[in-house]
């Protein structure tokens, strides 16, 4: 908590520096690659360092004690003054050179008489005064000099682009978007549009209504650093920025608007790294995060509104059988919890304010840690054990847990009932798929089949069939909410 007479960390003096440009809190998040309710909380603090009650208060407390200086701007060219403008030398100044002359002499000789007639129509009445004086020549050619810049910038930018994005009005013949996924033997899964590469063990996360995917192993077991975007509405992959390191068995989360891909394996030989890579699907670009405390792969990332939680994985040397917790604001990572018992390659949810991790590849315990009281519980063990990296989804209060060697492995878990039942219809799934929830939906792209990655995409909709009640006020007057 902040405290006044606390010194500003790095990152608050950024945003003060971005307040002293006078730039909003929607600025501010842009320019500093953070969400906006991240700088809420940096202005707060701020306030309260500062002792100060406002962003202007702020930035004059910051002005007395040194923490900003206000540097003095020149102008190349200052606006004459009254006695300049009567001086001879201003004069003097205003008279066209030679050069001038015989460019406003060529530019009039070589004008069409409808040129000149069109001019002559378009020219304002009012004639050419002090107040109002005419464009120099030398303005003319600057402004058409910046024309023809602005049009090649412009070109320049499409032959960029055009090729990037398959081309405008155009489909990618080489990745046809599929109008609507084949369904599989008049169940709940379908087949939908495949990767546009063979991938094993990359790492894939949601935002809004677009899946991203990351990394990976290819045909070759080498580890990439390819990324891609899945849209759920034309059912097609981009590609997107390159991730700087490239990671195999890597987690990912969501966090305001930004994944997070955490840890990873960086070669074929499995050694494991600390690295923290964040994607801004707005802006489509990289930044660096805090390191995890120690290198770790095939852990499980999960996400709230206010931080992430990375639990278990594998070091070069054990189990971890910790959980981390990472705060966007101060960008950190603390201890937040010990598992109750070593559950490597299990798989985790959060459900409320519940954690929810089991099985793996040495247990079918289950467990729940509360995040409120820090508490632990147990939960029913699973029916089928040793399930290894199962990935494990909330829909409607249940919780839904993929992977294992066989269709079987495919199991539901009613907390209510504290009971697991399983996936009906089941359908086998390969090893080391890349999945991801889109509300009641789950996508599953790549993964291993026959010792080879591919490139098939599953779809799995529980629940297509759903009723909504319009939210209407019986009250018919309305109020207006403002800040």
């Amino acid at each position: 908590m902040a405290e006044y007479g606390e010194s500003l960390s790095a990152r608050e003096m950024d945003v003060l520096a971005q307040l002293k440009l006078g730039a909003s809190n929607k600025e501010i998040a842009q320019n500093l690659f953070i969400s906006s309710n991240t700088v809420k909380v940096h202005l707060r603090n701020i306030n309260t360092k500062l002792g100060a009650s406002s962003r202007t208060e702020a930035l004059a407390r910051a002005l007395e004690q040194g923490l900003l200086t206000i540097t003095a701007e020149t102008q190349d060219e200052p606006e004459p003054t009254p006695a300049d403008a009567l001086s001879p030398e201003a004069n003097a100044s205003t008279e066209p050179t030679t050069d001038e002359k015989a460019l406003s002499s060529e530019s009039t000789t070589t004008q069409t008489a409808p040129e000149q007639a069109e001019a002559a129509s378009i020219a304002p009445t009012q004639s050419p005064s002090k107040e109002n004086p005419a464009p120099a020549p030398t303005q003319r050619v600057n402004i058409w000099l910046i024309g023809v810049i602005l049009l090649l910038t412009v070109s320049l930018l499409l032959i960029i682009i055009i090729p990037r994005f398959g081309g405008i009005g155009t489909a990618d013949v080489n990745n046809p978007p599929l109008v609507q996924d084949e369904q599989i033997d008049n169940t709940e899964w379908y087949q939908t549009s495949p990767l546009p590469v063979p991938r094993i063990a990359a790492n894939m996360t949601t935002v809004g209504s677009n899946l991203y995917l990351f990394g990976g192993l290819d045909e070759m077991q080498t580890v990439q650093n390819g990324s891609w975007r899945f849209s759920i509405e034309d059912r097609t992959w981009s590609p997107i920025q390159n991730k700087p390191t490239a990671v195999s068995h890597a987690a990912s989360a969501e966090l305001t608007g930004f994944v997070y891909v955490i840890g990873g394996n960086t070669d074929e030989n499995g050694t494991r790294t600390d690295n923290v890579e964040v994607y801004s699907p707005v802006r489509d670009l990289w930044r660096a995060a805090a390191d995890l405390p120690q290198p770790l792969s095939q852990g499980v990332a999960i996400s709230d509104d206010r931080s992430i939680y990375y639990i278990g994985g594998q070091n070069s040397e054990q189990i971890s059988d910790l959980i981390y917790q990472y705060d966007e604001v101060s960008d950190s990572w603390r201890t937040l919890a010990t598992l109750p018992e070593s559950m490597p390659d299990a798989s985790a949810v959060l459900r409320g304010n519940r954690l929810y991790i089991m099985g793996g590849s040495a247990t079918a315990a289950c467990y729940h840690f509360d995040l409120t009281t820090a508490v632990w519980d147990s939960c029913a063990p699973l029916p089928e054990p040793y399930i290894i990296n199962g990935k494990s989804f909330v829909i409607k209060d249940k919780i839904y847990l993929f992977g294992g060697n066989s269709a079987e492995s495919n199991l539901i878990y009613d907390p209510q009932n504290d009971s697991w039942s399983t996936l009906s219809p089941p359908l086998t799934l390969p090893n080391g798929s890349a999945v991801a929830q889109i509300e009641t939906q789950i996508y599953f792209f790549g993964g291993e089949i026959d010792g080879a990655p591919n490139m098939q995409g599953y779809r799995y909709a529980p629940l297509v069939h759903q009723w909504f009640l319009p939210n209407v006020s019986i009250d018919s007057t309305e109020t207006d909410e403002t800040e």
